[in-house]
């Protein structure tokens, strides 16, 4: 027999309320009329006040029972409890389980213990002086738990009192290998009120499979009306574990305190069977107390999955539920369960939802839990603790409950997880219900959410190690849709067909993000006007690993890094997809310029440098040497790299037809800067030289969140986590958040090796005064003309396009909204055209992390709206217009997706939650 330990303590607790019935001698009393001897029905004669103690103590088993035989599983424990009584004192107790083997006849008979001998009481325990009585409840343990052999297995009891004289019982099992079988409910000693069905549940395992379970419920031969009744359960194919349920009926012709015996036992696919030990239980009267009902309530809910529980005690429940009342005692709604048949043995507890619409957003309701008995008595929810039912609706505990905003969807099976960022798909599914992607780092899943069937995908999409940045990169057509995956625990970009049922990542078109390192080299010119050339022989490498990403307008993708313990400094760079191998090129034009060290020179995407200097003795300049390889690789389009008449920095014609084609690697010498710049650009290298600029000012820190304008003209770079930076030499940071900005139009030819403008060095400090935040999130506006950063407060900034106008960039402060300091994720509405834009349009959305999502004017600043969620938010926010048609129809104007520990929310707003 399989009993949890917890579930034996019960049944312990419960055979000393069962003793009593059980005709053996219980307390000190001993031989004042108390029955005794080996049978426990033999009178007893008190002994004479001085006489010698020779009458013998005896031992009455309760558990293991002797009809039927009890069936145990070989290698369980077996619970034995022993009923012992002496006329003067009890001395000791033995219990040990024997087997018999050989044969006597032939002299190889012998006892073997397969449950060693144990002792009762212990010897620092003994029994009291006098004591004349006691129930010993132990459990044998197999010596040998892998002895699974079966046969007879003979319990021995050896009782002695304190003048040594003894008494032995036997009691007989079978060991068995069938199923292990316990009662779960009810428990050893319940009182079961008659009149009405009670609940038995029975747990069955075994690997092999159960093929049927069986319950025998038996009442005392002396009962008016007998009881003993038999149910079998059959067990599908298969099943290994099962927790079988039935109902017995309990007529009122019980009588009181009468004792109910129940036994169960299971069959496997083998036809072994296995018992568990007898459960007695008492009958008692039904009592007409009206039902007592508590309810847990959660002091905030979403409006439409969550749910209160109500629990309901009493003699016969038959319906559990809950009211919803609004601000003036109105019901809004009635949820209730009903239950088939009275039911006695245990407390009826329900989970109810509210099944509330959209429209109760924001509200605050009231929950009043009640239940009904068999008599028709309602009682109403009562204080909590409170062991007084209430009957009167107006005395009934009413909570409070505050209906948020947005609908939580948790991720699906056992992938709970910490996400990094959300992408929505609006335009794959032309007009049908959309998909929304979640990055889940721990499990290398992009989770898939469909807002069609409001659930998460099983599968959802494998892609490389720790996904985190997600970005969708439409294209021409549906079938080109791709949602760019970066992969932070590798080098790698991911591409997820979005349009395809279920979307799956397209491996062939996954890129590698590949190493890139800068160099350092002091230009000096000796007396003799010679160069001279000066390296310590490293380049300075960064993590590899990208982080947030995006993909412009002009098709390139661009991307930050993930610092790692190794490479702590981070960096944004950028990738041209369609060559044929998608070499990275690093961004610097917000590095800071050092005017101490005008003669050092930084080299950018180089494969190796080295230095050669002139022998001592000889008078010459040093030499440069680069080597590289054409930028990009091949990709199978014939082009000249430079127009007729092009010259590089010396006057030298540039006529050379080498096409992409050609991708063999390469070295020059060059004695000058420019002079190595055109040299490698000569050969489709793509080297760059930068005077005097500072290198540590390149080391990002961890996190640089990567954000596009809606039309994807302009890229945003901002800088995570700039206030706890440290270090030193290049892995130093600034200590401010810098934000950079780059213009990448569908107008540059393919082969152009730089998006058309980037940003001069701007940092957060530049647009407000605290010049040491850190910055929680980034977003740009649908065509760039604004943007948002949310530090201590979040600022709004406008864009200036030096393409255009005046052609001179500047992020000028535009205004500031007092949000919270705790920062979470921004975003504006998608149709926000900057500060002319329609008021209804005119607002973004700034998020904290202690549940609160805030609205504002990007023109005036002032709030519009206020969205408390469930849960706490982190990470990132999305807002789009309705996907479906359904949704405008329902009134739908904004859809908002975030993330709280409990998964995805997400949040429909109508014109009305909007100021």
């Amino acid at each position: 027999m399989r009993v949890s330990f917890v579930r034996l303590s019960k049944l312990v607790v419960g055979l000393a309320l069962v003793m009593s019935c059980d005709g053996g001698p219980v307390g000190t009393k001993f031989g004042n009329g108390i029955a005794g001897g080996a049978t426990g029905t033999s009178p007893i004669t008190p002994p004479a006040p001085g006489s010698v103690d020779s009458f013998p103590p005896f031992a009455l088993f309760t558990t293991p029972v002797a009809t039927p035989v009890q069936l145990i599983n070989a290698g369980d424990s077996i619970l034995v409890v022993v009923l012992i009584n002496d006329d003067r004192k009890l001395g000791s107790l033995i219990i040990r389980g024997l087997v018999q083997v050989g044969d006597t006849a032939l002299g190889t008979y012998a006892e073997v213990e397969r449950y060693p001998a144990i002792t009762a009481p212990a010897v620092i325990t003994p029994f009291t002086p006098g004591q004349t009585s006691a129930i010993i409840q132990r459990y044998l343990q197999p010596a040998n738990r892998a002895d699974v052999s079966t046969g007879p297995l003979i319990i021995q009891a050896i009782v002695r009192d304190s003048s040594g004289n003894a008494d032995t019982t036997t009691r007989t099992v079978q060991l068995v290998n069938g199923p292990r079988v316990s009662v779960l409910s009810p428990v050893v000693g319940a009182l079961i009120p008659r009149g009405g069905l009670f609940t038995i549940n029975v747990e069955a395992t075994q690997p092999s499979g159960i093929d049927s379970v069986r319950i025998r419920v038996v009442g005392e031969s002396t009962w008016p009306v007998p009881l003993d009744t038999t149910v079998v359960g059959i067990i599908p194919p298969g099943v290994t574990t099962v927790t079988y349920t039935n109902q017995i009926n309990l007529k009122l012709s019980a009588p009181a305190n009468g004792r109910i015996t129940i036994n169960a036992s299971a069959w496997d696919a083998n036809r072994n069977e296995g018992t568990a030990a007898p459960i007695v239980v008492l009958a008692r009267a039904a009592t007409n107390v009206p039902p007592l009902v508590q309810q847990i309530v959660d002091p905030k809910l979403e409006y439409t999955f969550d749910s209160v529980t109500v629990s309901a005690t009493a003699d016969g429940v038959v319906r559990v539920g809950r009211l919803l009342l609004n601000s003036v005692g109105a019901t809004i709604n009635d949820v209730s369960q009903t239950f088939v048949g009275p039911t006695f043995n245990s407390t009826q507890s329900v989970r109810l939802p509210l099944n509330l619409g959209l429209q109760y957003q924001d509200s605050t309701v009231y929950v009043l839990g009640y239940a009904d008995d068999t008599l028709g008595i309602r009682g109403w929810s009562a204080a909590a603790g409170s062991t007084i039912p209430v009957t009167v609706q107006a005395a009934g505990i009413k909570a409070e409950v505050r209906i948020t905003y947005g609908v939580t969807y948790p991720f699906p099976g056992a992938r709970p997880g910490i996400a990094g960022d959300i992408a929505v798909d609006t335009a794959s599914y032309l007009g049908s219900a959309g998909n929304v992607f979640v990055s889940n780092t721990a499990y290398n899943i992009v989770e898939v959410w469909s807002n069609g069937t409001k659930t998460f995908s099983p599968a959802g999409v494998q892609v490389g190690a720790q996904p985190w940045g997600l970005f969708p990169a439409y294209a021409t057509t549906q079938a080109q849709y791709r949602l760019l995956v970066a992969n932070s625990g590798g080098t790698s970009i991911s591409r997820v067909r979005m349009s395809t049922t279920p979307p799956a990542e397209a491996l062939s078109e996954r890129l590698k993000t590949t190493n890139n390192a800068v160099y350092e080299v002091l230009f000096t010119i000796n007396a003799a006007g010679n160069l001279v050339l000066s390296w310590d022989g490293l380049g300075y490498q960064y993590s590899d690993r990208p982080q947030f990403v995006a993909q412009s307008e002009g098709g390139r993708i661009f991307y930050s890094t993930k610092p790692t313990e190794a490479k702590t400094p981070g960096t944004i760079r950028f990738v041209d997809p369609w060559h044929r191998v998608a070499d990275p090129r690093q961004i610097y034009s917000y590095a800071r310029y050092n005017a101490t060290a005008t003669e050092k020179y930084v080299l950018f995407n180089a494969d190796s440098i080295a230095v050669s200097k002139m022998p001592a003795g000889f008078v010459g300049p040093d030499t440069l040497v680069v080597c590289d390889h054409p930028y990009g690789g091949k990709h199978g389009q014939a082009r000249p790299r430079f127009a007729p008449g092009a010259v590089d920095g010396l006057g030298n014609q540039l006529n050379d037809t080498r096409t992409d084609n050609d991708d063999t690697p390469f070295c020059v010498r060059a004695i000058t800067q420019s002079g190595a710049v055109d040299s490698v650009r000569k050969y489709g290298g793509d080297l760059e030289m930068r005077l005097g600029l500072d290198l540590a000012s390149l080391s990002l820190t961890d996190t640089t969140f990567v954000a596009t304008s809606g039309d994807g003209k302009w890229v945003a770079f901002g800088e995570g986590n700039a206030a706890k930076a440290v270090g030193s030499g290049v892995n130093r940071s600034t200590p401010t958040a810098r934000l950079i900005l780059a213009k990448d139009e569908n107008l540059v030819a393919p082969n152009n090796l730089e998006p058309q403008f980037y940003s001069p060095p701007i940092t957060v400090d530049d647009i407000q005064e605290n010049a040491s935040n850190k910055l929680f999130g980034l977003a740009l506006g649908p065509t760039g003309l604004q943007v948002l950063a949310h530090t201590d407060q979040t600022f709004v900034a406008e864009v200036s396009d030096p393409l255009f106008a005046t052609g001179i960039f500047h992020l000028r402060l535009d205004g500031t909204y007092d949000s919270f300091s705790d920062g979470g994720g921004v975003a504006f509405h998608p149709l926000a055209m900057g500060t002319i834009t329609p008021a209804p349009n005119r607002i973004a959305f700034t998020a904290t992390k202690t549940g609160v999502i805030e609205a504002f004017d990007v023109a005036h600043y002032n709030n519009r709206g206020v969205y408390t969620t469930k849960g706490n938010l982190y990470g990132p926010l999305r807002v789009t217009l309705p996907l479906t048609a359904l949704e405008t129809a329902a009134g739908i104007v904004l859809k908002m997706y975030g993330l709280t520990a409990a998964g995805l929310i997400v949040i429909d707003l109508r014109a009305s939650d909007i100021k």
